[in-house]
């Protein structure tokens, strides 16, 4: 996952230094924990595996091993 600001509220969940910018599925899984949203909609993935980008569906279950809230993939023109 990637932030889009060097100043969003993700890094003070992480604790990490604002040069980071990609978080793995389960930080993205601790911190909807515990912000709790309404809906969680992950947007812009930058996931990669050996055979090139991790489909939806696996990053889907990656997160839903920790996070129990609506989770959703997010795409361009979409609505929710």
């Amino acid at each position: 996952m990637v932030c889009p600001s060097p100043n969003c509220c993700l890094f003070k969940h992480l604790g990490r230094p604002k040069t980071i910018y990609e978080i793995s599925s389960s930080e993205l899984a601790e911190i909807a924990n515990r912000t709790k949203p309404g809906i969680l909609v992950v947007y812009h993935t930058a996931g990669r595996g050996p055979q090139g980008p991790i489909p939806d569906d696996q990053l889907l279950r990656e997160i839903q091993k920790t996070y129990r809230g609506k989770v959703v993939i997010g795409h361009d023109l979409e609505v929710y």
